[in-house]
């Protein structure tokens, strides 16, 4: 897994080149095959790098609303000649009149919008320079 994609970064970009590798690894940080990246020498967590961090919660959401974590589990890593200004967890959500029963909804409640998230994963964007 991690080794392989390595393994092809190495394969495939030169040592003066900038890597980003962005991806739903459902690995969080800590686990073998993060740190596998994130210590390699020359691939880095984006978050980790980061001067200004906006991270209310973990990547992953399952769908509900109320869920809480501080494991991300998407990921994105740079090469070392990449400055990363901003790193951000976009929590975003939207409204709709299809009721959401996992997020505690019931049919028939008396509103007109519930709430609804557009992935089980929340987004991860970062700002860079080169």
């Amino acid at each position: 897994g991690a080794k392989l994609i390595l393994s092809k970064i190495r394969q495939m970009c030169g040592e003066k080149d900038r890597v980003i590798l962005t991806g739903d690894f459902n690995v969080a940080q800590g686990s073998i095959p993060y740190k596998t990246i994130a210590e390699s020498g020359f691939m880095y967590d984006s978050y980790s790098l980061a001067d200004v961090k906006f991270a209310p919660t973990g990547t992953f959401n399952n769908f509900d609303i109320k869920r809480n974590s501080d494991k991300r589990i998407d990921h994105i890593f740079v090469s070392g000649e990449i400055d990363v200004m901003r790193y951000g967890i976009l929590t975003y959500h939207y409204w709709s009149d299809i009721c959401n029963e996992q997020n505690g909804e019931k049919e028939g409640e008396k509103r007109t919008n519930y709430v609804h998230l557009p992935s089980d994963h929340y987004p991860v964007q970062i700002i860079v320079e080169f």
